[in-house]
């Protein structure tokens, strides 16, 4: 099942074409597993997880345009969902 999200993932990523598109992808899907269990608004679990992957980045030592971190976790929501 997480095979075929992370695989949505980057397939909705491929444009982007980085180097980091997996690892995004894969930091992203954690992210968004993560949030499901908590009783708060799905905009409080969506802006939680786009800090939980940034801030797990920045710890990597690497960075990512807000917008397409915001676009991996949407795309993280989309693939739990199916």
């Amino acid at each position: 099942m997480f095979k075929n999200i992370l695989q949505s993932i980057l397939n909705f990523f491929k444009p982007l074409a980085t180097a980091t598109a997996k690892e995004l992808a894969q930091v992203a899907l954690s992210a968004v597993v993560a949030e499901v269990p908590k009783v708060v608004s799905g905009q409080e679990k969506f802006n939680s997880a786009v800090n939980n992957v940034a801030n797990t980045l920045k710890a990597a030592g690497k960075t990512a345009a807000q917008s397409v971190i915001a676009a991996a976790v949407e795309a993280a929501y989309q693939g739990l969902k199916k």
